[in-house]
């Protein structure tokens, strides 16, 4: 773990505050959400594995993931890494450094990001889609404990803007 995102994450006084673990069942439903769009034979990579909520929902397919607290930087992998999709619930408090990152991935067909409704800002959308990636599935619900409205936006490179497909949950989770 040597990149400096990564000391920037470990020493931020308020980086509990980034840890933030994705309940299973809305960890589910979000990849109910996209589960049309990726094959058995997709690579599935989590770079945030936390408690693995989402690298456990991965079954069969091809997957691997990183991990700040377990030595395996994200930052520091390969662009050239073989993964198709990546699907996380990321620190917010460094997601310019995380999609300079995913830009940056040579063979990735898109991504599933679970953030809240203050991370995806204009500028951040207009940065995608200038790299080719347009959001093609919202998902938007809330989680009783966690702050504001969630959003699981899923990300696809493509030559052309899709529709998006929008979901709002009207019950809360629990949690």
């Amino acid at each position: 773990m040597n990149s400096q995102i990564s000391h920037k994450i470990k020493n931020n006084k308020n980086k509990d505050k980034d840890k933030v673990y994705t309940p299973k069942e809305v960890a589910e439903d979000c990849i109910n959400k996209i589960k049309y769009k990726i094959k058995d034979t997709d690579h599935l990579f989590e770079p945030f594995y936390g408690q693995g909520v989402f690298f456990n929902l991965f079954g069969e397919n091809p997957k691997s993931y990183t991990e700040i607290d377990l030595g395996l930087d994200f930052f520091e992998i390969d662009d050239d890494i073989e993964t198709d999709y990546i699907i996380t619930n990321p620190p917010y408090s460094i997601m310019t450094d995380i999609i300079n990152k995913i830009i940056k991935m040579k063979h990735l067909k898109g991504f599933g990001i679970l953030v809240n409704n203050l991370t995806i800002t204009p500028p951040r959308l207009k940065k995608l889609e200038d790299y080719n990636f347009f959001p093609s599935d919202l998902y938007i619900f809330k989680v009783r404990s966690w702050f504001g409205v969630q959003y699981f936006w899923f990300f696809e490179k493509l030559d052309i803007k899709p529709q998006t497909n929008i979901t709002y949950k009207r019950e809360q989770y629990k949690y």
